[in-house]
């Protein structure tokens, strides 16, 4: 089970139909490079002509979003809505923006409306999982535990919402709870796969590197996973193996260049060994992902 990669201004963009006065790949383009500036001006230059279209909105919410303009960006999207954009990606996005602002009710309403466009069913109680993955992906943790409690109440062995409050007490360093709710999940499907690297992921974070280094050793299958290497590579830096941490960073680096905590990773064991010029360079790699990504 793994945390669901959606929910950010940084998103794909849908593309629909074939909107006459939108270059909609430029503008894609320039979001996908943090140019939000420059994909503002494009939209504003075309204004007159497309402010009836849906997708001119749509894209104004997510330049808006990018510049930090999370208001304007919840304004544009309902724009969008309203406008016949009736689609899953809008109601998607509107729940993210809403989850910035801290709007629960509007955001839990786009998840919804996002599940029925979906999957053709109205949502239930366990679809309030996604909610408070929207929610604790947009900075609002606290808030997406309070979402998961009526679900564990009810179903307390539901090992979905389990891993997802474990994995939000993680974030919040709640690390005793946190491995309490690994360990339930272990006891309901001992081969539960996350739960076990969550628990070496917590050793290595809490002190005992070389436990969660060796748990994490033999999760690691024959494909690459960026995420197990990430972790490996700390564990190994922690323990003092300065080169094989720069070895597991690099490859997980090669295999997801776009991820800036792996470029930043890689960018602090690197100043640490001494190689100054490459680490700053990967540093400032990884904050500038981190800006477009997060914004």
């Amino acid at each position: 089970m793994k945390l669901l990669a959606l929910l950010s201004c940084f998103a794909s963009v849908l593309l629909v139909g074939g909107t006459s006065c939108l270059d909609v790949p430029a503008v894609v383009d320039l979001l996908r490079s943090g140019k939000a500036v420059e994909a503002q001006e494009y939209l504003q230059a075309r204004a007159t002509g497309c402010r009836r279209e849906a997708e001119w909105h749509y894209l104004q919410a997510r330049t808006l979003c990018q510049l930090g303009e999370y208001e304007g960006a919840r304004s544009a999207a309902g724009r969008a809505i309203a406008l016949g954009g009736d689609l899953a990606e809008y109601h998607r996005f509107a729940a993210t923006v809403n989850a910035k602002l801290g709007n629960t009710e509007a955001a839990r309403n786009h998840v919804r409306r996002m599940i029925a466009l979906r999957s053709g069913r109205e949502s239930d109680i366990q679809d309030e999982t996604l909610l408070a993955v929207v929610l604790a992906q947009n900075g609002r943790t606290q808030s997406a535990l309070e979402v998961l409690n009526p679900i564990l109440i009810e179903k307390p062995d539901d090992v979905r919402a389990l891993y997802y409050r474990a994995l939000f007490e993680q974030s919040l360093a709640d690390y005793p709870s946190a491995a309490l709710g690994y360990r339930r999940i272990l006891e309901l499907e001992p081969g539960n796969r996350d739960a076990r690297r969550q628990l070496a992921v917590i050793d290595v974070e809490t002190g005992r590197p070389a436990a969660g280094l060796a748990t994490l050793e033999t999760l690691l299958s024959s494909n690459v996973e960026p995420e197990l290497l990430f972790h490996i590579a700390r564990a190994h830096w922690k323990l003092g193996h300065a080169a094989a941490a720069q070895k597991a960073i690099r490859q997980a680096v090669e295999a997801a260049p776009f991820e800036a905590k792996y470029r930043k990773q890689l960018g602090m064991i690197l100043l640490r060994a001494g190689a100054a010029a490459e680490g700053r360079g990967e540093l400032s790699e990884g904050e500038r992902l981190e800006r477009a990504a997060l914004r």
